[in-house]
């Protein structure tokens, strides 16, 4: 899930994962507009990106999920 705030607030220390705002926007979105989806939020940020048609084409990206324990799933995608 893209956690709560406290956990995307984290992802922006450079000790933990360094992300810039601009990269963390669509889940703070996504968690402002449904709450936490749990397993589904990756693919409604997936959606929400796919339906803006701002990445260029070759483009590189990453989604990251994680869940309760230790599970993280995580896919890297090139825009075609």
């Amino acid at each position: 899930h893209q956690g709560g705030y406290a956990i995307l607030e984290r992802f922006k220390e450079k000790e933990i994962l360094g992300l810039s705002d601009l990269q963390i926007r669509k889940a703070e979105e996504l968690f402002e507009m449904y709450g936490n989806l749990s397993s589904p939020s990756s693919f409604f940020i997936f959606d929400s990106f796919f339906h803006e048609k701002k990445e260029k084409k070759g483009s590189l990206g990453m989604i990251i999920g994680f869940g309760a324990g230790y599970y993280i799933g995580s896919a890297l995608y090139k825009w075609a």
